[in-house]
């Protein structure tokens, strides 16, 4: 699993002064499924995928979730 965390900084105002825009915290996270994901029975894959939508949803609610699957 590779982190990374990216810090966007407010532009500069034509005067040179600072906008009064808040930071934003930006992490991405990328992991890889296990090739054995693909081995297991129907039955355990689905109950694993409904665990992990559970979970995304669960963090949903209080932050900004993306996804973005690079599998096909």
């Amino acid at each position: 699993m590779a982190q990374h965390t990216t810090t966007a900084q407010p532009e500069q105002a034509a005067d040179g002064q600072k906008t009064k825009q808040p930071r934003q915290l930006v992490r991405f996270a990328f992991y890889k499924l296990d090739p054995q994901w693909q081995m297991l029975s129907e039955q355990t894959r689905l109950q694993g995928r409904q665990e992990a939508l559970a979970l995304y949803d669960e963090y949903a609610e209080s932050s900004l979730l993306r996804s973005y699957s690079l599998y096909g």
